[in-house]
């Protein structure tokens, strides 16, 4: 016949559905608390990235509109340069003919 003591010797060798409940039910919280963790430090990093990202937009549409305003300048000089030049080229024209009207 199966004593007390005997049952308690076989509690200890095989495991309880109790034990093994508590034991799942530890494990699986560790492992929730640690996707948690996981997921955060993801969580975190795409909040960083996008940070970055607005902080690259905003000083990419600061650089266009310096690069526009400086393309915009360039274009005006090289207009005007071209004018001066060439209201240049009238006046040395206009010298040679005086110049030869002088001397003639």
């Amino acid at each position: 016949m199966i004593t007390n003591d005997d049952i308690k010797k076989l509690k200890r060798a095989f495991v309880t559905k109790d034990y093994l409940d508590k034991r799942l039910d530890d494990r699986f919280d560790r492992f929730e608390k640690y996707m948690d963790y996981r997921f955060q430090t993801i969580e975190e990093i795409l909040k960083e990235l996008l940070k970055f990202n607005d902080f690259a937009t905003d000083k990419l549409d600061w650089l266009v509109g310096k690069y526009q305003k400086f393309e915009d300048e360039r274009m005006i000089l090289t207009t005007q340069y071209s004018s001066v030049n060439k209201r240049l080229d009238v006046h040395e024209t206009d010298v040679k003919i005086l110049k030869k009207k002088i001397h003639a």
